[in-house]
């Protein structure tokens, strides 16, 4: 995986990337396919990559100490903490799926992106009525 920390997340790379219009295609895919290999994001972008599943450990608390805390109960052992053990690996992939849609959606011309707009707040209003 892309180490998203050692990452720059910069617009940079694509600027001589003509914008997608839909005449160029092939181009277009040509160019960001060497982008996304130059940067390791090809298996983000084509689902080889998947979001890694919480791992959930239980970890104890530390047992409170006989006779510092007065009150009923001290000293009794709580009960374990559910804790997700690969959090940094979410992260990490998050940011790198996140750097792979920042760099296709700033490739494609204002109508393109005006129209995945508008058709992911349609979606996201069918999702809020249901």
């Amino acid at each position: 995986m892309a180490n998203p920390i050692n990452q720059n997340f910069s617009l940079e790379i694509v600027k001589h990337v003509v914008c997608l219009k839909g005449t160029n295609f092939t181009s277009y895919k040509q160019n960001m396919n060497m982008i996304f290999r130059l940067k390791g994001l090809n298996g983000f972008v084509d689902g080889r990559v998947p979001k890694p599943e919480p791992i959930f450990a239980a970890l104890p608390v530390v047992e409170a100490v006989e006779g510092i805390v007065n009150e009923p109960g001290a000293g009794v052992i709580p009960a374990p903490v559910s804790v997700i053990t690969n959090a940094i690996a979410i992260n990490e992939w998050e940011l790198t799926d996140c750097y792979a849609m920042f760099l296709i959606y700033n490739t494609f011309d204002v109508t393109t992106q005006q129209l995945l707009l508008s058709d992911l707040s349609y979606q996201l209003r069918d999702v809020d009525t249901a």
